[in-house]
Protein backbone atom coordinates (compact mmCIF):
# COMPACT_ATOMS: atom_id res chain seq x y z
CA UNK A 1 0.00 0.00 0.00
CA UNK A 2 2.93 2.40 0.98
CA UNK A 3 4.17 1.96 -2.93
CA UNK A 4 0.94 2.66 -4.45
CA UNK A 5 0.66 5.67 -2.20
CA UNK A 6 4.32 7.27 -2.85
CA UNK A 7 3.68 6.91 -6.45
CA UNK A 8 0.46 9.00 -6.59
CA UNK A 9 2.12 11.24 -4.90
CA UNK A 10 5.37 11.36 -7.52
CA UNK A 11 2.60 13.17 -9.98
CA UNK A 12 0.88 14.94 -7.95
CA UNK A 13 2.78 18.40 -8.95
CA UNK A 14 1.90 17.41 -12.75
CA UNK A 15 -2.26 16.81 -11.93
CA UNK A 16 -2.20 20.18 -10.60
CA UNK A 17 -0.86 21.73 -13.85
CA UNK A 18 -4.22 19.65 -15.78
CA UNK A 19 -7.75 21.04 -15.96
CA UNK A 20 -10.49 18.44 -14.97
CA UNK A 21 -10.83 17.86 -18.69
CA UNK A 22 -7.52 16.72 -18.73
CA UNK A 23 -6.97 14.98 -16.06
CA UNK A 24 -6.28 11.11 -16.65
CA UNK A 25 -8.32 8.79 -15.29
CA UNK A 26 -6.90 7.02 -12.32
CA UNK A 27 -7.24 3.41 -11.06
CA UNK A 28 -9.04 3.88 -8.11
CA UNK A 29 -8.07 1.13 -5.97
CA UNK A 30 -10.01 -0.09 -2.54
CA UNK A 31 -7.59 -0.40 0.38
CA UNK A 32 -9.21 -3.22 3.35
CA UNK A 33 -7.59 -3.16 6.66
CA UNK A 34 -6.81 -7.11 7.55
CA UNK A 35 -9.72 -6.93 10.69
CA UNK A 36 -12.34 -6.34 8.26
CA UNK A 37 -12.96 -2.91 9.80
CA UNK A 38 -11.78 -0.29 8.04
CA UNK A 39 -11.45 0.27 3.97
CA UNK A 40 -9.45 2.99 2.31
CA UNK A 41 -9.13 5.05 -0.84
CA UNK A 42 -6.25 5.19 -2.16
CA UNK A 43 -6.52 8.69 -3.67
CA UNK A 44 -9.35 10.91 -4.27
CA UNK A 45 -9.17 13.14 -7.17
CA UNK A 46 -11.30 15.68 -8.73
CA UNK A 47 -12.90 13.55 -11.34
CA UNK A 48 -13.96 10.73 -9.00
CA UNK A 49 -17.61 10.13 -8.76
CA UNK A 50 -19.15 8.57 -5.51
CA UNK A 51 -21.09 6.14 -8.41
CA UNK A 52 -17.63 5.26 -9.38
CA UNK A 53 -16.82 4.32 -5.43
CA UNK A 54 -19.87 2.72 -5.11
CA UNK A 55 -19.45 0.02 -7.54
CA UNK A 56 -16.29 -0.76 -6.15
CA UNK A 57 -17.45 -0.58 -2.84
CA UNK A 58 -20.00 -3.42 -3.66
CA UNK A 59 -18.09 -5.62 -6.42
CA UNK A 60 -15.66 -5.88 -2.49
CA UNK A 61 -18.73 -6.64 -0.68
CA UNK A 62 -18.56 -3.62 1.35
CA UNK A 63 -21.80 -2.47 2.47
CA UNK A 64 -21.51 -1.14 6.10
CA UNK A 65 -20.07 1.88 7.52
CA UNK A 66 -20.33 3.30 4.36
CA UNK A 67 -18.78 6.97 4.86
CA UNK A 68 -21.23 8.71 1.73
CA UNK A 69 -21.26 12.52 3.16
CA UNK A 70 -17.99 12.48 4.36
CA UNK A 71 -16.67 11.63 0.61
CA UNK A 72 -18.75 14.40 -1.26
CA UNK A 73 -17.54 17.05 0.95
CA UNK A 74 -13.55 15.23 0.30
CA UNK A 75 -14.38 15.66 -3.14
CA UNK A 76 -15.97 19.28 -3.07
CA UNK A 77 -13.07 20.13 -1.25
CA UNK A 78 -10.53 18.83 -3.83
CA UNK A 79 -12.78 20.73 -6.80
CA UNK A 80 -11.74 23.50 -5.29
CA UNK A 81 -8.26 23.31 -5.80
CA UNK A 82 -7.62 22.03 -2.42
CA UNK A 83 -4.86 19.27 -2.01
CA UNK A 84 -5.78 15.53 -3.61
CA UNK A 85 -6.81 13.39 -0.52
CA UNK A 86 -4.26 10.24 0.03
CA UNK A 87 -5.71 7.29 1.63
CA UNK A 88 -9.54 8.26 2.35
CA UNK A 89 -11.16 6.22 5.07
CA UNK A 90 -14.71 5.77 3.51
CA UNK A 91 -15.85 2.48 5.16
CA UNK A 92 -15.78 2.05 8.91
CA UNK A 93 -16.89 -0.58 11.04
CA UNK A 94 -18.13 -0.86 14.94
CA UNK A 95 -16.79 -2.22 17.54
CA UNK A 96 -18.35 -3.86 20.05
CA UNK A 97 -19.73 -2.45 23.40
CA UNK A 98 -22.08 -2.79 26.72
CA UNK A 99 -23.59 -0.03 27.76
CA UNK A 100 -21.84 2.13 30.72
CA UNK A 101 -23.22 0.14 33.89
CA UNK A 102 -21.55 2.26 36.35
CA UNK A 103 -21.51 6.42 36.97
CA UNK A 104 -19.38 7.41 39.26
CA UNK A 105 -20.79 10.80 40.81
CA UNK A 106 -17.32 12.20 42.01
CA UNK A 107 -14.34 13.17 40.64
CA UNK A 108 -11.52 10.71 40.28
CA UNK A 109 -9.88 12.01 38.37
CA UNK A 110 -7.00 15.45 38.66
CA UNK A 111 -7.90 18.23 36.32
CA UNK A 112 -5.05 19.42 34.05
CA UNK A 113 -5.20 22.35 35.57
CA UNK A 114 -6.57 26.43 35.96
CA UNK A 115 -7.05 29.04 33.64
CA UNK A 116 -6.72 32.30 35.42
CA UNK A 117 -6.81 36.01 34.64
CA UNK A 118 -4.29 36.35 32.86
CA UNK A 119 -4.82 33.36 30.32
CA UNK A 120 -2.14 31.64 31.84
CA UNK A 121 -2.46 27.74 33.50
CA UNK A 122 -2.47 27.26 37.20
CA UNK A 123 -1.06 23.44 37.07
CA UNK A 124 -0.69 23.15 40.49
CA UNK A 125 -4.57 23.79 40.80
CA UNK A 126 -5.67 20.54 40.17
CA UNK A 127 -8.72 19.40 42.27
CA UNK A 128 -7.38 16.31 42.43
CA UNK A 129 -8.87 15.36 45.98
CA UNK A 130 -12.62 14.92 45.75
CA UNK A 131 -14.20 15.21 48.92
CA UNK A 132 -18.40 13.86 50.17
CA UNK A 133 -20.69 15.00 51.86
CA UNK A 134 -22.81 12.84 54.57
CA UNK A 135 -25.50 10.95 52.76
CA UNK A 136 -24.32 11.94 49.29
CA UNK A 137 -24.91 9.86 46.69
CA UNK A 138 -21.31 8.84 45.37
CA UNK A 139 -22.56 5.92 42.64
CA UNK A 140 -24.79 4.51 40.32
CA UNK A 141 -24.54 0.56 39.17
CA UNK A 142 -26.98 -0.38 36.78
CA UNK A 143 -27.36 -4.13 36.85
CA UNK A 144 -28.97 -4.10 33.09
CA UNK A 145 -26.17 -4.54 31.34
CA UNK A 146 -26.81 -4.60 27.70
CA UNK A 147 -24.06 -5.74 25.20
CA UNK A 148 -24.50 -3.92 21.88
CA UNK A 149 -23.26 -6.28 18.70
CA UNK A 150 -20.38 -4.53 16.38
CA UNK A 151 -20.33 -4.85 12.75
CA UNK A 152 -17.86 -5.05 10.00
CA UNK A 153 -17.83 -3.16 6.73
CA UNK A 154 -19.01 -6.29 5.38
CA UNK A 155 -21.94 -6.22 7.53
CA UNK A 156 -20.16 -9.03 9.79
CA UNK A 157 -21.87 -9.22 13.24
CA UNK A 158 -18.85 -9.21 16.08
CA UNK A 159 -19.09 -10.50 19.52
CA UNK A 160 -17.64 -8.84 22.65
CA UNK A 161 -15.07 -11.46 24.17
CA UNK A 162 -15.88 -13.31 27.50
CA UNK A 163 -16.02 -10.30 30.21
CA UNK A 164 -17.42 -10.50 33.76
CA UNK A 165 -20.21 -8.15 34.56
CA UNK A 166 -19.44 -4.55 36.10
CA UNK A 167 -19.80 -4.95 40.10
CA UNK A 168 -18.85 -2.36 43.18
CA UNK A 169 -19.04 -3.83 46.95
CA UNK A 170 -19.53 -1.16 49.39
CA UNK A 171 -17.00 -0.50 51.30
CA UNK A 172 -16.47 1.58 54.59
CA UNK A 173 -18.40 4.07 55.33
CA UNK A 174 -20.53 3.52 52.26
CA UNK A 175 -24.40 2.35 52.64
CA UNK A 176 -26.12 0.65 49.33
CA UNK A 177 -29.64 0.98 48.26
CA UNK A 178 -30.47 -1.98 46.28
CA UNK A 179 -32.99 -2.21 43.36
CA UNK A 180 -34.04 -4.36 40.83
CA UNK A 181 -32.38 -2.57 38.12
CA UNK A 182 -29.76 -0.50 40.21
CA UNK A 183 -27.97 0.11 42.93
CA UNK A 184 -27.42 3.21 44.68
CA UNK A 185 -23.96 3.75 46.78
CA UNK A 186 -23.95 6.91 49.52
CA UNK A 187 -21.70 8.62 52.05
CA UNK A 188 -22.45 7.45 55.60
CA UNK A 189 -20.50 10.52 56.27
CA UNK A 190 -18.45 13.47 54.92
CA UNK A 191 -14.60 12.10 53.78
CA UNK A 192 -12.36 11.08 50.85
CA UNK A 193 -14.67 9.27 48.52
CA UNK A 194 -12.50 6.31 46.33
CA UNK A 195 -12.88 3.14 44.42
CA UNK A 196 -10.63 0.87 44.68
CA UNK A 197 -9.94 -3.10 43.20
CA UNK A 198 -14.24 -2.82 42.98
CA UNK A 199 -14.55 -1.62 46.39
CA UNK A 200 -16.23 2.14 46.88
CA UNK A 201 -15.46 3.51 50.71
CA UNK A 202 -15.32 6.59 52.05
CA UNK A 203 -12.69 7.59 54.60
CA UNK A 204 -12.46 10.19 57.15
CA UNK A 205 -9.11 11.21 56.21
CA UNK A 206 -6.97 12.15 53.11
CA UNK A 207 -3.68 9.87 52.48
CA UNK A 208 -1.59 11.02 49.32
CA UNK A 209 1.38 8.52 48.76
CA UNK A 210 4.06 10.58 47.57
CA UNK A 211 5.09 13.82 47.20
CA UNK A 212 2.72 17.04 46.93
CA UNK A 213 3.69 18.53 43.19
CA UNK A 214 2.54 18.84 39.76
CA UNK A 215 1.07 15.29 39.97
CA UNK A 216 -1.64 16.23 42.37
CA UNK A 217 -1.59 20.00 42.92
CA UNK A 218 -2.39 21.94 45.81
CA UNK A 219 -4.88 19.91 48.25
CA UNK A 220 -7.64 20.78 50.17
CA UNK A 221 -9.40 18.82 52.30
CA UNK A 222 -12.22 18.80 55.05
CA UNK A 223 -11.17 16.51 57.59
CA UNK A 224 -7.21 15.13 58.35
CA UNK A 225 -4.09 14.49 55.91
CA UNK A 226 -1.94 12.86 55.92
CA UNK A 227 1.32 12.91 53.25
CA UNK A 228 4.16 10.34 52.96
CA UNK A 229 6.59 12.52 50.77
CA UNK A 230 7.47 16.50 50.96
CA UNK A 231 5.16 19.24 50.15
CA UNK A 232 7.49 20.63 47.40
CA UNK A 233 8.00 24.37 46.55
CA UNK A 234 4.73 26.85 45.90
CA UNK A 235 2.65 24.07 46.67
CA UNK A 236 -0.19 24.28 49.47
CA UNK A 237 -2.27 21.95 51.76
CA UNK A 238 -5.14 23.28 53.53
CA UNK A 239 -6.98 21.16 55.82
CA UNK A 240 -9.60 21.32 58.44
CA UNK A 241 -8.14 19.02 60.69
CA UNK A 242 -4.71 17.51 61.71
CA UNK A 243 -1.86 17.17 59.13
CA UNK A 244 1.00 14.26 59.18
CA UNK A 245 3.62 15.33 56.97
CA UNK A 246 6.28 12.46 56.55
CA UNK A 247 8.75 14.85 54.64
CA UNK A 248 9.83 18.28 54.67
CA UNK A 249 7.65 21.42 53.56
CA UNK A 250 10.15 23.35 51.05
CA UNK A 251 10.91 26.82 50.11
CA UNK A 252 7.64 28.76 48.98
CA UNK A 253 5.41 26.25 50.23
CA UNK A 254 2.34 26.58 52.21
CA UNK A 255 0.19 24.63 55.26
CA UNK A 256 -2.80 25.33 57.00
CA UNK A 257 -4.05 23.36 59.31
CA UNK A 258 -7.24 24.07 61.83
CA UNK A 259 -5.77 21.19 63.89
CA UNK A 260 -2.92 19.82 64.68
CA UNK A 261 0.51 20.04 62.12
CA UNK A 262 3.52 17.34 62.26
CA UNK A 263 6.21 17.51 60.11
CA UNK A 264 8.42 14.69 60.36
CA UNK A 265 11.54 16.25 58.72
CA UNK A 266 11.60 19.78 58.72
CA UNK A 267 10.29 23.30 57.68
CA UNK A 268 12.49 25.95 55.36
CA UNK A 269 11.13 28.92 53.64
CA UNK A 270 7.93 27.98 53.98
CA UNK A 271 4.71 29.31 55.82
CA UNK A 272 2.86 27.49 58.44
CA UNK A 273 -0.14 27.88 60.21
CA UNK A 274 -2.38 25.44 62.76
CA UNK A 275 -4.69 25.63 65.22
CA UNK A 276 -3.32 23.06 67.42
CA UNK A 277 0.17 21.49 68.21
CA UNK A 278 2.78 21.73 66.34
CA UNK A 279 5.96 19.58 66.04
CA UNK A 280 9.00 19.54 63.48
CA UNK A 281 12.73 18.38 63.11
CA UNK A 282 14.01 22.18 62.58
CA UNK A 283 12.27 25.50 61.29
CA UNK A 284 14.07 27.48 58.83
CA UNK A 285 13.89 31.01 57.62
CA UNK A 286 9.66 30.36 57.66
CA UNK A 287 7.10 32.21 58.86
CA UNK A 288 5.25 29.80 61.57
CA UNK A 289 1.64 31.15 63.91
CA UNK A 290 0.57 27.49 66.54
CA UNK A 291 -2.69 27.87 68.29
CA UNK A 292 -1.53 25.82 71.34
CA UNK A 293 2.04 23.98 72.03
CA UNK A 294 5.25 23.94 69.95
CA UNK A 295 8.13 21.31 69.68
CA UNK A 296 10.92 20.74 67.84
CA UNK A 297 13.83 18.66 68.07
CA UNK A 298 16.91 20.49 66.68
CA UNK A 299 16.84 24.16 65.84
CA UNK A 300 15.03 27.32 64.93
CA UNK A 301 16.38 29.66 62.99
CA UNK A 302 15.67 33.00 60.82
CA UNK A 303 12.30 32.60 61.48
CA UNK A 304 9.57 34.54 62.22
CA UNK A 305 7.32 32.12 64.96
CA UNK A 306 4.71 33.00 66.86
CA UNK A 307 2.93 30.49 69.39
CA UNK A 308 -0.58 30.34 71.34
CA UNK A 309 0.75 27.97 74.15
CA UNK A 310 4.38 26.58 75.13
CA UNK A 311 7.25 26.48 72.93
CA UNK A 312 10.19 24.36 73.44
CA UNK A 313 12.85 22.48 71.27
CA UNK A 314 14.21 19.00 73.02
CA UNK A 315 17.85 18.77 71.13
CA UNK A 316 20.17 17.17 74.16
CA UNK A 317 23.25 17.88 72.06
CA UNK A 318 26.37 18.88 73.83
CA UNK A 319 27.03 21.28 71.41
CA UNK A 320 24.88 23.07 69.21
CA UNK A 321 24.66 27.34 69.28
CA UNK A 322 21.94 27.42 66.49
CA UNK A 323 19.01 26.13 69.08
CA UNK A 324 17.11 29.35 68.89
CA UNK A 325 18.96 32.01 66.85
CA UNK A 326 18.16 35.06 64.26
CA UNK A 327 14.50 35.95 63.44
CA UNK A 328 11.65 36.49 66.37
CA UNK A 329 10.16 33.85 68.91
CA UNK A 330 6.74 35.03 70.66
CA UNK A 331 5.32 32.58 73.11
CA UNK A 332 2.08 33.08 74.86
CA UNK A 333 3.40 30.69 77.88
CA UNK A 334 6.64 28.87 78.39
CA UNK A 335 9.74 28.84 76.76
CA UNK A 336 12.47 26.25 76.90
CA UNK A 337 15.18 25.47 75.32
CA UNK A 338 18.62 24.81 75.10
CA UNK A 339 20.62 27.48 74.02
CA UNK A 340 19.29 31.39 72.71
CA UNK A 341 21.94 33.00 69.98
CA UNK A 342 24.53 32.31 68.17
CA UNK A 343 28.17 32.22 68.43
CA UNK A 344 28.33 35.24 65.81
CA UNK A 345 26.25 37.74 67.69
CA UNK A 346 23.48 37.25 65.34
CA UNK A 347 20.28 39.30 67.33
CA UNK A 348 17.69 37.07 68.31
CA UNK A 349 14.20 38.46 69.41
CA UNK A 350 12.50 36.50 71.99
CA UNK A 351 8.84 37.63 73.63
CA UNK A 352 7.24 35.86 76.14
CA UNK A 353 3.30 36.11 77.82
CA UNK A 354 2.01 37.82 75.09
CA UNK A 355 -0.74 35.68 73.58
CA UNK A 356 -1.26 36.15 69.47
CA UNK A 357 -4.83 37.46 69.56
CA UNK A 358 -3.55 40.21 71.81
CA UNK A 359 -0.72 40.56 69.89
CA UNK A 360 -2.57 41.20 66.94
CA UNK A 361 -5.54 43.85 68.31
CA UNK A 362 -2.13 45.70 70.02
CA UNK A 363 -0.37 46.09 66.12
CA UNK A 364 -3.92 47.11 65.21
CA UNK A 365 -4.41 49.78 67.86
CA UNK A 366 -1.14 50.64 67.11
CA UNK A 367 -1.37 51.05 63.50
CA UNK A 368 -4.68 53.21 64.29
CA UNK A 369 -2.91 55.11 66.65
CA UNK A 370 0.10 56.10 63.71
CA UNK A 371 -3.01 56.78 61.10
CA UNK A 372 -4.49 59.01 63.70
CA UNK A 373 -1.13 61.30 64.34
CA UNK A 374 -0.64 61.41 60.43
CA UNK A 375 -4.07 62.86 59.42
CA UNK A 376 -4.02 65.12 62.18
CA UNK A 377 -0.92 66.68 61.33
CA UNK A 378 -2.21 66.95 57.27
CA UNK A 379 -5.28 68.44 58.67
CA UNK A 380 -3.46 70.78 61.23
CA UNK A 381 -0.68 71.84 58.05
CA UNK A 382 -3.84 72.88 56.15
CA UNK A 383 -5.71 74.86 58.58
CA UNK A 384 -2.02 77.06 59.04
CA UNK A 385 -1.82 77.21 55.93
CA UNK A 386 -5.59 78.58 55.28
CA UNK A 387 -5.27 81.07 58.59
CA UNK A 388 -1.61 81.81 57.28
CA UNK A 389 0.21 81.22 60.84
CA UNK A 390 0.05 78.74 63.65
CA UNK A 391 -3.24 79.13 65.37
CA UNK A 392 -4.43 78.93 68.84
CA UNK A 393 -8.10 78.91 69.52
CA UNK A 394 -8.81 82.36 69.83
CA UNK A 395 -6.66 83.28 66.82
CA UNK A 396 -8.68 80.27 65.19
CA UNK A 397 -11.97 81.65 66.13
CA UNK A 398 -11.17 85.09 64.65
CA UNK A 399 -9.58 83.69 61.26
CA UNK A 400 -12.99 81.77 61.09
CA UNK A 401 -14.97 85.07 61.84
CA UNK A 402 -13.63 87.11 59.08
CA UNK A 403 -12.60 84.41 56.73
CA UNK A 404 -15.25 84.31 53.63
CA UNK A 405 -18.07 81.84 53.66
CA UNK A 406 -16.28 78.96 51.45
CA UNK A 407 -12.90 79.17 53.23
CA UNK A 408 -15.19 78.78 56.32
CA UNK A 409 -16.70 75.55 55.69
CA UNK A 410 -13.38 74.00 55.14
CA UNK A 411 -11.81 75.08 58.28
CA UNK A 412 -14.83 74.05 60.30
CA UNK A 413 -14.36 70.71 58.59
CA UNK A 414 -11.05 70.15 58.97
CA UNK A 415 -11.60 71.08 62.59
CA UNK A 416 -13.92 68.58 63.38
CA UNK A 417 -12.16 66.10 61.66
CA UNK A 418 -9.19 66.98 63.70
CA UNK A 419 -11.60 66.44 67.21
CA UNK A 420 -12.75 63.24 65.77
CA UNK A 421 -9.49 61.72 64.75
CA UNK A 422 -8.27 63.30 68.68
CA UNK A 423 -11.26 61.08 70.21
CA UNK A 424 -10.31 58.02 68.44
CA UNK A 425 -6.18 57.71 69.20
CA UNK A 426 -7.89 58.68 73.21
CA UNK A 427 -9.82 55.20 73.06
CA UNK A 428 -6.89 52.95 71.10
CA UNK A 429 -4.39 54.18 73.74
CA UNK A 430 -6.95 53.10 76.51
CA UNK A 431 -7.36 49.53 74.74
CA UNK A 432 -3.88 49.31 74.80
CA UNK A 433 -3.51 50.15 78.43
CA UNK A 434 -5.82 47.49 79.10
CA UNK A 435 -3.93 45.11 77.06
CA UNK A 436 -0.78 45.97 78.74
CA UNK A 437 -2.26 45.82 82.32
CA UNK A 438 -3.59 42.03 81.63
CA UNK A 439 -0.37 40.79 80.02
CA UNK A 440 1.56 42.14 82.93
CA UNK A 441 -0.96 40.68 85.12
CA UNK A 442 0.23 36.75 83.98
CA UNK A 443 3.55 37.77 83.89
CA UNK A 444 4.52 35.64 86.88
CA UNK A 445 3.68 32.40 85.82
CA UNK A 446 5.68 32.72 82.79
CA UNK A 447 9.64 32.09 82.46
CA UNK A 448 11.95 30.98 79.81
CA UNK A 449 14.64 28.29 80.86
CA UNK A 450 17.98 28.10 79.46
CA UNK A 451 19.73 24.32 79.66
CA UNK A 452 23.02 25.27 78.37
CA UNK A 453 23.75 29.14 77.66
CA UNK A 454 22.53 32.10 76.08
CA UNK A 455 24.67 33.98 73.93
CA UNK A 456 25.12 37.99 73.63
CA UNK A 457 22.21 40.00 71.18
CA UNK A 458 19.59 38.10 72.95
CA UNK A 459 16.67 40.74 73.09
CA UNK A 460 14.32 39.55 75.99
CA UNK A 461 10.30 40.82 76.53
CA UNK A 462 8.26 40.26 78.91
CA UNK A 463 5.68 42.12 76.89
CA UNK A 464 7.01 45.98 77.27
CA UNK A 465 9.51 44.76 79.44
CA UNK A 466 13.03 44.34 77.50
CA UNK A 467 16.52 43.06 78.61
CA UNK A 468 19.38 42.61 76.02
CA UNK A 469 21.93 40.16 76.47
CA UNK A 470 25.75 41.49 76.08
CA UNK A 471 27.76 38.37 77.73
CA UNK A 472 27.68 35.12 77.42
CA UNK A 473 25.23 33.64 80.00
CA UNK A 474 25.51 29.85 81.64
CA UNK A 475 21.82 28.03 82.14
CA UNK A 476 19.42 29.33 84.30
CA UNK A 477 15.91 31.30 83.86
CA UNK A 478 14.82 34.67 82.50
CA UNK A 479 12.19 35.53 85.16
CA UNK A 480 10.43 38.58 86.77
CA UNK A 481 9.87 38.99 90.56
CA UNK A 482 7.62 41.73 90.09
CA UNK A 483 5.19 42.20 87.11
CA UNK A 484 6.10 45.85 86.76
CA UNK A 485 10.06 44.83 85.88
CA UNK A 486 12.58 44.72 85.98
CA UNK A 487 13.63 41.12 84.07
CA UNK A 488 16.15 38.92 85.98
CA UNK A 489 18.26 36.04 84.76
CA UNK A 490 18.75 33.74 87.83
CA UNK A 491 21.91 31.11 87.00
CA UNK A 492 20.98 27.48 87.72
Amino acid sequence: MDKRLAENASFKEGLENLSDAELPELSLEILISDDGMQAHINTVTANISWQLVEQKLEEKGICYGIREAEFVQAIESVQKGEEVIQCFLVAEGTSPSMANSLEVHFKSLPSPGKMIEDGSMDFRSRDAVPQSKENELLACLSLDQEIQMGHDIFAREISLPDKEPTTLKAGVNVRIEESEDKNLYYAVLAGWPRIDKGVISVLPYFFHDGDVDYRIGHIKFDGDVEITGDVCSRFRVEASGNVVVHGSVERGAKVLAKGDLAVSSGVIGARIKCGGDFFSIYVQESKVNVGSEMRVTNYITDSKVVVGGNAIITDNRAKNPLNLSGGELSVSQNLDVPSMGSVNNRETLVRVGVKPEMEDRLSRYREGIAFCNLRSRQASRLVETLIGQNFTPDTLKKAIRKSPEGRRKVLLARLSEIRKLKKLRNSLEFHIKGIVTTQRDGFAQVKIKVRRSVYPRVQICFGELKFMTVTELAKGQFRLNDVNGPIHYVED
